[in-house]
């Protein structure tokens, strides 16, 4: 694809050209990048007329009875009324933008460095917004309190989650688990996921299908004996020990949903959600963030999921009246570019409206203290 950049050293109006691609640039690099549980929860448009921003969505309980056998003419017996109750969702806007200089290469036309320029910039400027929408959905299928009330009124009262290191499951002892960390050799993995297969099912009436994990449980995994022992006996390991699924549920490792944060004394403010340290990673600058983590006394923890292919969507709604005027779906990101005093200087902008949907937290089995970082 050709998007066809070039100079613009007049202070005069934007072309209409010159936005087209922007617009295709943006949809381009929106395609380019899906982490995890944007795969696992897709954008979507939100219900309602017009993809509301607020909008209510009707939640049943599966009464699971039986049909009974009636004679021909016998009366028919109703079934139980399940219990209904209903959700409030409150789609929040996503924003990020640069600057351009109209002068910047004025004179420099070769090698096509101003069409590198623009396009790493809008490729960066739609990673932002992405990044923003992968850690907020992290952070939900958690059951992050904080987060969660910013979206709706769900609750996690269907949700499992098992501590793996101090073998417990939602916070009490239970001697099903064996209460070591994975990638020590007393760990016995395959005993955990059966009990904790157990669990999803038992709540969720579905089969588990995939375990999500971090890099640094991959490795932890890789390393226990137990497991390598179980598994030199009934597969051929030559591909690696963990290979493409474990136990009947398919391994789906997280490496790249990650942020940096500006080391010292301003993280806090120019970190997540912020600008991010815009110096490049090196092995001297380790300072990348993986989003599956926790901090707990003793670190920084990553956590892991077991769930199926029914988590759930991120919910889109226009983001403003123009939007819809120049979107076909409100999952499509609201494009501008404008100017302001500075008539050399051109403003880029993409805005984006989600909200987090799970289908139903007993879908979603967090697994905690899985391998420090």
């Amino acid at each position: 694809m050709s998007f066809q950049w070039s100079n613009l050293t007049e202070p005069a109006l934007i072309p209409t050209w010159l936005y087209r691609r922007y617009i295709e640039a943006i949809d381009f690099f929106d395609a380019e990048w899906a982490p995890m549980f944007t795969r696992f929860m897709p954008k979507r448009p939100a219900p309602g007329p017009g993809s509301k921003k607020h909008f209510s969505l009707p939640w049943l309980a599966d009464p699971q009875g039986m049909a009974r056998f009636h004679d021909p003419r016998e009366r028919i017996e109703l079934m139980g009324a399940p219990h209904i109750e209903g959700i409030t969702f409150n789609a929040r806007t996503i924003k990020n933008g640069y600057a351009e200089d109209m002068e910047e290469f004025a004179e420099d036309f070769e090698n096509g460095v101003i069409q590198a320029k623009r396009l790493m910039m809008d490729r960066q400027l739609v990673r932002f917004v992405n990044r923003t929408i992968e850690y907020t959905l992290t952070r939900y299928v958690y059951g992050d309190p904080v987060v969660m009330a910013s979206f709706s009124t769900q609750t996690t009262d269907r949700q499992g989650y098992a501590n793996v290191r101090t073998g417990t499951f939602r916070g009490v002892a239970d001697a099903n688990l064996g209460g070591n960390q994975w990638g020590l050799p007393g760990a016995n993995i395959f005993a955990d996921l059966n009990y904790l297969k157990d669990r999803f099912e038992l709540m969720s009436g579905e089969q588990a299908t995939n375990l999500v994990i971090g890099r640094v449980t991959a490795r932890s995994m890789e390393d226990n004996n137990g497991l390598l022992n179980r598994l030199i006996q009934i597969k051929d390991t030559t591909q690696g020990v963990l290979g493409a699924a474990i136990q009947g549920l398919a391994i789906n490792r997280v490496v790249g949903q990650s942020y940096k944060e500006v080391p010292g004394i301003n993280t806090d403010r120019e970190g997540y959600p912020g600008r991010g340290d815009y110096l490049r990673q090196t092995w001297a600058r380790l300072n990348k963030i993986d989003m599956m983590t926790s901090e707990y006394a003793s670190g920084r923890w990553e956590w892991g999921l077991i769930t199926n292919n029914q988590l759930g969507y991120t919910a889109c709604a226009w983001t403003h009246r123009l939007h819809q005027e120049q979107r076909s779906s409100p999952t499509e990101m609201f494009t501008r570019q404008w100017k302001e005093h500075d008539p050399l200087e051109i403003k880029n902008s993409v805005a984006i409206s989600v909200t987090p949907v799970v289908q139903d937290f007993a879908n979603a089995l967090r697994l905690d203290q899985l391998a420090m970082q």
